[in-house]
């Protein structure tokens, strides 16, 4: 009895093995991180102006967090140093450009260059100029660095402006606000303000074609806590001009 039984046992434990083996050939091997094939596309950023969760249009106006009317016009900042990278934070390739975001224009979707990958994690990109790009002359400098409105001065502790956010409030309380209301004016730089962040893609490059990269820029999130009221002016790198820097740094450094 005891002699069947082990020959039963025996024989179960030979089939449950030979059924493991069998799947163990069927499944395909995976690739080297789960990706597939290497492809090259045309690469484009594309950033998306929006207002909490709908699109945002300069001009428009809204109320800031003490209840002060208000409109932007002029919403602009400077971009450098982009480059791709896997999720081993690999670079995979690098784009010597430099961007200027602006609320102002109806498309801001730039082209990147050529990416040769089968996967890319995210684009990172400086929020500024490093030095020495930082202290460039804009008369002898290529688009977008040649707009005189980004620079402010060929000092030791000056250069181009990283972001510019310049509009009116509502100083008269008549519910709208108009030419003679009180303009104010926040310019962020210095190498001081300097930030990095990315816009993320964790996708598979298709072959061939050109790949968009969208990036959303919250109005609402870069002027939170701002009271454009107490504040006509911040030029350079004072305290708001660091919280500005520090909000539109927030936009792109997502944690993924």
């Amino acid at each position: 009895m005891r002699s069947t039984l082990g020959s039963r046992l025996l024989l179960v434990l030979t089939l449950c093995t030979s059924v493991i083996a069998c799947k163990k050939e069927e499944e395909p091997p995976i690739e080297e991180h789960g990706h597939g094939e290497v492809h090259t596309v045309d690469l484009r950023l594309a950033f998306v102006f929006k207002y909490g969760t709908h699109d945002y249009e300069l001009a428009s106006e809204y109320v800031d967090e003490q209840g002060h009317l208000y409109k932007l016009d002029q919403v602009r900042f400077l971009l450098s140093d982009l480059n791709v990278v896997n999720d081993e934070m690999e670079v995979l390739a690098t784009y010597p450009v430099q961007l200027l975001v602006d609320a102002a224009q109806p498309l801001n979707d730039f082209a990147l260059g050529s990416l040769t990958a089968s996967h890319a994690h995210k684009i990172n990109f400086a929020m500024g100029l490093p030095a020495p790009l930082n202290q460039a002359d804009p008369d002898t400098c290529a688009a977008p660095l040649n707009d005189p409105d980004m620079h402010w001065g060929l000092g030791p502790n000056e250069g181009f402006w990283f972001l510019v956010l310049e509009g009116r409030w509502d100083s008269d309380n008549s519910g709208v606000v108009d030419a003679t209301d009180a303009p104010f004016s926040y310019r962020c730089g210095t190498a001081a303000l300097l930030r990095t962040g990315w816009a993320f893609m964790h996708t598979e490059i298709p072959d061939g074609g050109t790949l968009t990269i969208t990036a959303p820029v919250d109005v609402e999130r870069l002027m939170g806590g701002v009271d454009v009221a107490a504040n006509a002016t911040a030029h350079g790198d004072t305290p708001l001009n660091v919280q500005l820097m520090d909000s539109l740094n927030g936009n792109f450094h997502e944690a993924h």
